[in-house]
């Protein structure tokens, strides 16, 4: 799961040993020692401490925010009816010095989740819940093992039970929560968080994990506000702080040195906390600082040597500073700790054929492929590979399923657009899906023409002839639409079938009418079918002055 914000989020309960931290074996006494000394050089000898009291920016985009009601009608309705429809009364006072066995299995199992044996904890647990099935403490830790094993519906299962023993246990409230956060039930997820929050209002974890689902519904503000909820309650809490610094990251150039305080006040609070050197190093790299950023990704995965988003970053940066073999190491890194994420193929294949190894890109964009088969810029960029090494038709089969991978997105989001209560923005959603279905339609007869031998100028000319509006999609959307087009155009003009790259170029000036790279491309194809007056407006259209280079995201798409 890119972007965008990944906040740790586990089972937790009142009872001690559901919470546990990783512990990084790198965290040694002397890496602690090396480690403030590196984040002594990014604050510059500040006073760390006033980090904390300088939040202007997140207080006061929380108190311009208003607070939104997350479904507290529907969570007091739901706790009213656990509590009608509860089959015994709260925690059952179990004595387990009769059953000295039931309390060692109970001691062991605990022992066994806390190692990160679940499979163990779990088989473990099952002779005492059999033996003490109102046993409100066993249940929760059975939910906490199966939600760590990813058993979620069992998860949930297990707290709902918990919940109907004990309706007031606000850890099986909010460990429920995390299974439906898990399953893509975010609306009910909220509303069990909500309901957590309620039986324990300075509920830290439920607060933190309740902000990552806001994230998911696009409640940006909503969730910071979590965030600081959070750190009202304990000012101490490290993740929260690289929590929020991710957040205030994503909101671009605007929160930037908001993100700077968070990180630093989280490095200050614990040095050796990996994460927060990645956030640094994201900031930084974002911020042109390639340099300062590949040292804090350095510093993460020495805390934290198995650490794939610091790897990927580091990849990143040493890419940009052109230092290819070494980004590829970082990739391969990221491939060995992610076998089944399609974008660290991606990368990998993406730096080999910045080197020209061309055959093992090929190989490792069809891995990607294998992986998640509607990855547009893979295909993208698996056709630049192919035209690289003479394969012309393959390179323009790829071109061709990238385009109609973007489209179908688009319409995707769409229609989830239309779920939204907003009458008029579902009824705007529902027009704009339409026009575009109809040019992705059109894409799809132009490939059965071409699949059937009717020739690939028939379908680009018709869907040229449709000029669909550029706003029908997304500026993220348009920008990488128009690329494909433009490789595509340019692997077509390359073969002779310049009457096609005509089709694809016009597109790209439809999709980018202030792309000067566009209406150059466009002009010299019109040059080459000896349309000079066209290709002469198409010139001055491009040297006007008012045309602006396309803006492609990095480490996506490679002409």
């Amino acid at each position: 799961m890119a972007v965008l914000l990944n906040p740790q989020m586990g089972p937790i309960s009142g009872l001690a040993f559901f919470k546990q931290e990783p512990v990084s074996t790198a965290c040694t006494a002397h890496a602690r020692t090396w480690s403030h000394d590196f984040y002594a050089h990014f604050t510059h000898g500040a006073q760390a401490s006033a980090v904390w009291s300088s939040y202007p920016a997140a207080n006061s985009a929380v108190a311009a925010s208003n607070r939104v009601g997350f479904g507290q009608d529907v969570a007091a309705q739901l706790y009213a009816g656990l509590q009608a429809a509860s089959l015994a009364p709260a925690t059952q006072a179990v004595d387990l010095s009769s059953a000295p066995n039931l309390e060692l299995l109970l001691k062991e199992a605990t022992d066994a989740y806390k190692a990160g044996d679940y499979s163990r904890a779990l088989q473990l647990c099952q002779p005492v819940s059999t033996a003490l099935p109102h046993r409100a403490d066993v249940l929760l830790l059975m939910g906490a093992i199966c939600y760590q094993l990813r058993d979620y519906q069992q998860c949930i299962a297990y707290n709902d039970r918990c919940i109907l023993i004990d309706p007031n246990l606000a850890e099986a409230h909010a460990n429920l929560a995390n299974a439906l956060q898990q399953l893509g039930n975010v609306d009910m997820a909220i509303v069990y968080y909500q309901s957590a929050l309620r039986l324990k209002p300075y509920f830290t974890d439920a607060y933190n994990n309740m902000a990552s689902a806001l994230v998911q519904k696009g409640l940006i503000p909503e969730a910071m506000d979590c965030y600081m909820q959070a750190l009202r309650v304990n000012p101490q809490l490290v993740d929260v702080h690289n929590n929020l610094g991710d957040l205030w990251r994503a909101q671009g150039v605007l929160g930037r040195a908001a993100a700077q305080q968070c990180y630093l006040e989280a490095l200050r609070l614990d040095v050796a906390y990996a994460p927060a050197w990645r956030g640094l190093g994201d900031l930084l790299r974002e911020g042109g600082e390639l340099v300062q950023a590949l040292s804090c990704y350095q510093e993460a995965v020495r805390l934290r040597p198995c650490y794939a988003d610091a790897f990927t970053g580091m990849g990143v940066v040493l890419k940009e500073l052109k230092r290819l073999p070494e980004a590829e190491a970082c990739f391969e890194a990221v491939v060995r700790l992610r076998s089944s994420c399609a974008l660290a193929h991606g990368n990998l294949a993406g730096v080999m054929y910045e080197q020209g190894k061309l055959d093992a890109a090929i190989a490792m964009y069809h891995k990607a492929l294998t992986i998640e088969p509607s990855f547009p810029e893979a295909y993208n960029n698996l056709g630049n590979a192919l035209r690289e090494a003479g394969r012309y038709d393959e390179a323009i089969a790829c071109y061709s399923a990238c385009i109609q991978l973007q489209y179908s997105k688009a319409i995707q989001q769409l229609q989830m657009q239309q779920l939204q209560p907003d009458a008029s923005a579902a009824a705007a959603a529902a027009g704009l899906s339409g026009g575009m279905a109809g040019i992705v339609g059109t894409a799809a007869a132009n490939n059965a023409a071409i699949a059937a031998g009717g020739g690939l100028m028939g379908g680009l000319a018709a869907m040229a002839a449709s000029r669909p509006p550029q706003q029908l999609l997304p500026v993220g959307v348009a920008q990488r639409v128009s690329v494909a087009y433009n490789n595509l155009g340019g692997i077509l003009k390359m073969t002779g079938q310049t009457l096609a790259a005509i089709a694809c170029y016009e597109q790209v000036v439809l999709l980018q009418p202030d792309s000067p790279e566009g209406h150059a491309n466009l002009a010299s194809a019109y040059k080459d079918a000896a349309r000079h007056d066209v290709a002469i407006q198409s010139y001055r259209y491009g040297t006007a002055g008012n045309c602006y280079p396309s803006q492609v995201s990095p480490g996506l798409l490679h002409r």
